[in-house]
Parts: structure tokens; C-alpha cells; sequence
């Protein structure tokens, strides 16, 4: 009986030893077949299945920038409360 992997066509993948996020575009007897892009050139290569480690599917540019904008306010939310402290040690 064939091995269940964990991933599918279509999963984001890393390798073990780390790098950039590939796709799995094909799976076969032989291992998984992973695309990327390096400056904006298609590659792909086989991989071994116990070579690769499911990963997240990456944060979309909003996501990065709605939590960017989050941590900023809540920095500047810091730095007043800091700063109105040092004014009137009371202020907490």
C-alpha cells in the first residue's frame, strides 16, 4: 500500500534545511516536484518527500501592512504613555 504524503499539489513548501517557499506542482513514485521564482525566472526541482516541511501560505502584502500599522500604533501608544510617565510620574 502507497505512503500518504502530507502535502498536495498546490501546498507551500519549505525544505528541512530552510530556504524560499516553492509550490508542489507534481507528485510522482519518484518525489515532489517544487516551483519558485528567482527574479522572476520559473524553476523547479525534484525533491525526496521527507526532504520538505509544509509551511504556511505567505501573508498577503494587506496582511504585512494592516499588522505593520497595528505594531506601529501601539509603539507610538508606548512611547506617549513613556513619555507623559516621565512628566508626571502619577500617570501610569
Amino acid at each position: 500500500m502507497a505512503k500518504k504524503l502530507p502535502f498536495k499539489i498546490g501546498d507551500t513548501v519549505t525544505l528541512n534545511s530552510g530556504g524560499d517557499l516553492m509550490t508542489i506542482v507534481a507528485i510522482n513514485r519518484k518525489g515532489v516536484t517544487c516551483g519558485w521564482q528567482v527574479k522572476g525566472q520559473p524553476k523547479s526541482k525534484l525533491y525526496p518527500s521527507a526532504a520538505l516541511t509544509k509551511a504556511g501560505k505567505p501573508f498577503s502584502f494587506e496582511q504585512i501592512v494592516s499588522d505593520g500599522m497595528k505594531l506601529a500604533q501601539e509603539r507610538r501608544e508606548q512611547r506617549e504613555k513613556e513619555m507623559a510617565a516621565k512628566i508626571d510620574p502619577q500617570v501610569r
